[in-house]
């Protein structure tokens, strides 16, 4: 697997930063490996030389190839966190931007239960309005029946006395 980089499965509940930092060790694991591995070619080539003097360059030669690769590794790894952090911001900004709608809808809803209580409240008074004018309606009703009837009566008793006024004339009844 020397020279591939291997990519972390994301687990359920890990970070972004886990994750970059998995692949950043999983990363540093592999260089290291091919590293020794071209530090043992260079002991190879080095037998039957001055062997103090190979040894001395492939240390060297080793060196720089691991801090060239280890720097690689790290940019990868930085440049890994960069993007979950510009990943999380972006999902912070919706995120308050969702809070912030929300909190407008909730005032809404607010103004709109404050609004419809009132509207409750008035239409109560004005149902109560409407009862007590039915109840007037009643009452003038009952009063108009009566006066119908004390006028019908009136009439009925101004009737039989005129009769029996004429009557009286005549000498009968």
């Amino acid at each position: 697997m020397a020279g591939q980089a291997q990519k972390t499965k994301v687990e359920k509940g890990e970070g972004a930063g886990d994750i970059a930092y998995k692949n950043f060790f999983e990363k540093l694991a592999e260089v290291t490996t091919g590293m020794w591995i071209d530090f043992g070619a260079h002991i190879q080539k080095s037998k039957g030389e001055n062997m103090a003097e190979k040894l001395e360059e492939a240390s060297k030669s080793f060196a720089d190839i691991m801090k060239e690769k280890l720097d690689k590794a790290t940019q990868e790894a930085t440049s890994g966190i960069k993007k979950q952090d510009d990943k999380i911001a972006a999902l912070e900004k919706g995120a308050n931007e969702m809070k912030e709608k929300l909190s407008e809808v909730e005032k809404a809803h607010a103004d709109s239960t404050k609004e419809n209580a009132a509207l409750k409240k008035e239409n109560a008074a004005l149902s109560k309005k409407v009862e007590d004018q039915g109840t007037q309606i009643e009452t003038l009703k009952k009063e108009t029946e009566a006066v119908t009837k004390a006028v019908k009566e009136t009439k009925q008793t101004t009737t039989v006395k005129k009769t029996v006024k004429n009557d009286d004339t005549k000498g009968t009844l």
